[in-house]
């Protein structure tokens, strides 16, 4: 925004960058407090859900359930095992190997400007590539086991039944998708409970900076971005995260992050002590550094009482 102000003549000593920063709430999610979680969002992480205009945060009871879109009765059985085995070990317990998924979290407002079939589409590259893997027969019976995924898309818009219809068509093993619409302290504290953050927002102007992410580094997220002009302000590759343009490139992303999942991997430690430091950076405190400097000079001198007035006020 600055190096456009400038190309429409403002001086450039005049102009003064202060980005968005994370509300106080987005912070990482305590262990016991991430296990209530996903055991009050169980129940909707078991089924899709279709969307409606009347739709409750999920975990609220609503006089009329929304329609539950059809999928098999072993589906649901799996993800009940993932969540079980994901609140075991954030409440705890001791890792279950394989059985614990990777949880990514994107929000959207399900609108054209937000291309969500590269979510989707990275989803079901990295099914096949499983699927691959532990069909070849060279395959060691220690190589590591493909992580699995569990990919929850939070927001509320016009696209959503849309692809919530093509998300029910899909046969996947090793991945879930679910959509939910949460009240705004489950969202951070899902936020704050996940392993990855993906944003896929795009701006038309290219000079805006997605807030979601902003929201993501606050809950010490790592965050997967699509790479356009300046997203670069806010995510640093390999740093705090990574950027993609391509459904494949993003697939990438999950195999590189989660090829041995939830064993130790270095990338992913990096990106995720790279978020941490992305945290810190709050309102009070980046508004003390950058904006105060630059109205404190132009602020107003206290008025000094007059000589006669403290005459007066010492007789008094």
């Amino acid at each position: 925004m600055k190096e456009e102000l400038v190309r429409w003549g403002l001086p450039r000593a005049s102009i003064y960058v202060l980005h968005d920063c994370p509300a106080p709430f987005f912070a990482r999610t305590g262990s016991y407090q991430a296990a209530d979680l996903f055991l009050r969002l169980k129940p909707d992480l078991l089924t899709l859900t279709a969307s409606g205009d009347n739709e409750a945060p999920a975990g609220q009871t609503l006089a009329n359930e929304n329609a539950k879109i059809d999928q098999s009765g072993a589906e649901a059985r799996r993800v009940a095992d993932w969540i079980d085995a994901l609140v075991e070990e954030v409440g705890g317990g001791e890792a279950r190997g394989a059985g614990r998924p990777a949880v990514i979290v994107s929000s959207t407002s399900w609108t054209p400007d937000e291309d969500f079939s590269l979510l989707l589409d990275a989803a079901v590259q990295y099914e096949q590539w499983v699927e691959t893997i532990l069909s070849s027969k060279g395959r060691s019976a220690a190589a590591p086991s493909p992580a699995r995924l569990l990919i929850i898309v939070t927001g509320k818009g016009p696209l959503r039944s849309e692809y919530e219809r093509k998300i029910s068509q899909l046969k996947m093993r090793h991945v879930t998708v679910r959509t939910l619409w949460l009240s705004f302290q489950d969202y951070a504290g899902l936020l704050g409970s996940a392993d990855l953050g993906v944003c896929l927002h795009t701006s038309s102007s290219g000079l805006d900076l997605p807030m979601k992410v902003v929201d993501m580094f606050g809950c010490e997220l790592p965050v997967c971005a699509v790479k356009y002009s300046t997203i670069h302000e806010l995510v640093t590759e390999r740093e705090n995260g990574l950027l993609f343009e391509t459904s494949e490139e993003l697939r990438d992303c999950f195999l590189e992050l989660f090829h041995d999942f939830p064993r130790s991997n270095l990338l992913l430690s990096s990106l995720q002590e790279g978020a941490r430091k992305a945290s810190l950076r709050r309102w009070e405190a980046s508004w003390k550094s950058r904006a105060l400097p630059v109205f404190r000079p132009r602020l107003p001198t206290p008025a000094q009482p007059s000589l006669e007035a403290a005459v007066v006020l010492e007789q008094t």
